[in-house]
């Protein structure tokens, strides 16, 4: 249902579907509503003549969350079935499946600029999806229940999580997920390469051992920097 705010008034009923409608979600160029139900579709609405413009068969089980992206040309959809579809909005047809969860996945958000997905699960997870490549980049398991949502905050920079542990955790968002995930033999090989990295050494003093460790967390620094960069470049240049 559409309603009018200031008068508390129905301005549209939208039907379709044929069980419960669990979620519903607008574009951000408010050109599109997307709905999805327990019949296990979704149904994507123009809003300039309010009539439907796809009707898809989504998923093998309840739908719990859309979102659409910064753009409002893809829409995510996660499922009772585990999974995670991205939508071509325009066309309605499927984009990218993300797989990777281990049991119902109930929310998903874009980040603000529309390079990454977040999704949370039964399975105890959020995951962190790379949209340019599908792949799952980080998964978060620090909760000890099911995650109910997770959601960046408006600068892009943290993201934030809830569980039915009773807990909500604040994560930042780092070149780090992206440099381990696609260069980790890379920035060893580096770390080692310098001499820096290693256990205490025979005579080292403490005070010594602490700089050389304060050398090694900066170094990983620059090198996650480093590669991030290198991935985002090798990304513009596909």
């Amino acid at each position: 249902v559409m309603w009018d705010r200031e008068k508390a008034e129905v301005i549209h009923e939208f039907r379709g579907h044929t069980r419960s409608a669990l979620v519903a979600a607008w574009s951000p160029d408010m050109r599109w509503i997307a709905s999805g139900s327990g019949d296990q579709s979704i149904r994507i609405w123009e809003t300039a003549n309010l009539e439907t413009v796809h009707n898809i068969s989504a998923h093998g089980g309840n739908i719990y969350s859309l979102h659409f992206n910064p753009d409002s040309k893809l829409l995510a959809s996660c499922s009772m079935d585990e999974n995670i579809k991205l939508w071509d909005v325009e066309t309605g047809k499927i984009n990218r499946l993300l797989e990777g969860h281990e049991y119902a996945v109930v929310f998903v958000r874009f980040s603000p600029d529309g390079k990454y997905l977040l999704s949370a699960s039964y399975d105890r997870s959020v995951k962190l999806w790379e949209i340019a490549t599908g792949k799952c980049i980080y998964t978060f398991v620090d909760q000890e229940d099911a995650i109910y949502a997770a959601q960046f905050n408006p600068a892009g920079d943290k993201i934030i999580s809830c569980s039915n542990d009773g807990t909500v955790v604040v994560y930042g968002m780092s070149p780090r997920f992206t440099a381990e995930y696609y260069y980790f033999n890379e920035m060893e090989e580096e770390l080692s390469s310098s001499g820096l990295a290693g256990p205490r050494r025979k005579g080292e003093s403490k005070e010594d051992y602490r700089t050389r460790l304060d050398s090694v967390a900066l170094m990983k620094e620059v090198l996650y920097q480093k590669y991030y960069l290198r991935h985002l470049e090798e990304l513009e240049g596909h």
